[in-house]
C-alpha cells in the first residue's frame, strides 16, 4: 500500500489478504487492525512503533530501516518463524528470538 499512512481499524482490511506491504506507514497498530489471515507483514521503512497487536497467525515480519523500538519476546506471536530487520538495529534481541532473526543484505 504505497504512501498509505492512516490509522487502521478493525474491519478496514479484508479478511482474505495473506500478504500486506506498507511503504510509508507509521501509525500504531490497533487491536485487530491487521486481519488474522495475514501471514506475511512488511511494515515498511518508516514504521517505528512498539510491536503490539500483530495478527496471531503471522509467520513472517519484516521491519524497515528506521525501526528502532525494542523487540520484546511477548509481542511476537508464537506462529512467527522469521523476523527480518536491518543489521544496524540498535537493541539487543531477546535470546529466544535469535533463531528466527534474519538481516537484510
Amino acid at each position: 500500500m504505497p504512501n498509505f499512512d492512516q490509522v487502521l481499524h478493525d474491519g478496514d482490511l479484508p479478511n482474505s489478504i495473506t500478504f500486506l506491504e506498507f511503504t510509508r506507514f507509521n501509525k500504531k497498530l490497533s487491536p485487530n487492525s491487521i486481519p488474522s489471515s495475514v501471514k506475511r507483514l512488511w511494515l515498511g521503512d518508516f514504521y517505528d512503533h512498539p510491536l503490539c497487536n500483530l495478527p496471531q497467525n503471522l509467520e513472517v515480519l519484516e521491519l524497515g530501516f528506521y525501526f528502532s523500538c525494542e523487540i520484546r519476546e511477548n509481542d511476537i506471536p508464537p506462529s512467527v518463524t522469521k523476523i527480518i530487520i536491518y543489521p544496524d538495529y540498535p537493541h539487543p534481541i531477546p535470546p529466544p528470538l535469535l533463531k528466527i532473526i534474519e538481516f537484510f543484505d
